[in-house]
C-alpha cells in the first residue's frame, strides 16, 4: 500500500468516526445506516479520483488543482444531500 493510500484510509476513517460519534452524542445529527452507505461510497469514488489524478496528472501542480478540484466536488455533492444548497430534486432536509 502507497503512503497516500494510508492517508486518504486515515483521513476517512478519522472522517467516519467523527460522525459516527456525533450520531451517538447529539440529537440533531440523525443518520441511519443509509447515510453512512452513500458516504462510503462517494469516499471511495473521491478515492479512486485522486488515484486517477495522482497517475495522470504530469506536474505536481497539476496533481494538486485536481486534487482540490475533486474536494470541491465532494464537499458541494456532500453538502447538497444533507441540507440541499441547490435545491436540486435528491436534496436533503
Amino acid at each position: 500500500m502507497r503512503n497516500y493510500q494510508k492517508i486518504y484510509l486515515i483521513i476517512f476513517g478519522f472522517l467516519l468516526s467523527i460522525i459516527l460519534l456525533l450520531n451517538f452524542i447529539s440529537d440533531e445529527f440523525d443518520w441511519n445506516i443509509f447515510d453512512f452507505i452513500v458516504l462510503i461510497i462517494m469516499m471511495i469514488f473521491t478515492a479512486a479520483l485522486f488515484e486517477i489524478a495522482t497517475r495522470t496528472a504530469k506536474t505536481k501542480k497539476n496533481q494538486k488543482i485536481l486534487f482540490i478540484l475533486i474536494t470541491i466536488i465532494f464537499l458541494l455533492i456532500w453538502a447538497e444531500l444533507g441540507v440541499g444548497i441547490f435545491d436540486s430534486p435528491f436534496a436533503g432536509d
